[in-house]
């Protein structure tokens, strides 16, 4: 079987896109790769193919992500994408935003928690 080396490679829209030496291309959310995620367009521009094509480097941000890591994202994503086709199937919808919504802790603001705060200390006052 013949190896599969990263022929080309490009960012856009929040995806890293592959083509990979069979033709194949694939695509995975560049939250996969934290570093790359944070920099900037004009670091993330500036790569080289490392190994032949193994992996890739960006020099700019100090990066280097190998054919492995993204094959491992792509299937993740494959298995986040299988989830969502189920609820799709079962509900007519994706409903994936509202869930995580319902699992977060209720957002405080700084000026609501001064008040409840306030009137805690004017109560223990009296």
């Amino acid at each position: 079987m013949e190896e599969l080396l990263i022929v080309s490679v490009d960012i856009a829209a929040g995806q890293l896109n592959v083509i990979l030496s069979d033709g194949t291309s694939m695509a995975v959310p560049l939250r996969s790769f934290p570093r790359l995620a944070r920099a900037g367009v004009r670091q993330r521009a500036t790569w080289r193919l490392i190994g032949g094509g193994v992996g890739v480097h960006w020099p700019l941000v100090d990066e280097d992500v190998s054919i492995e890591n993204i094959l491992r994202a792509h299937s993740r994503q494959g298995e986040m994408a299988t989830g969502n086709q189920y609820l799709s199937d079962q509900h007519g919808t994706v409903a994936t935003a509202p869930m995580l919504r319902e699992t977060r802790a209720p957002y405080r603001t700084k000026r609501r928690r001064r008040l409840t705060e306030s009137k805690v200390s004017s109560r223990a006052a009296r």
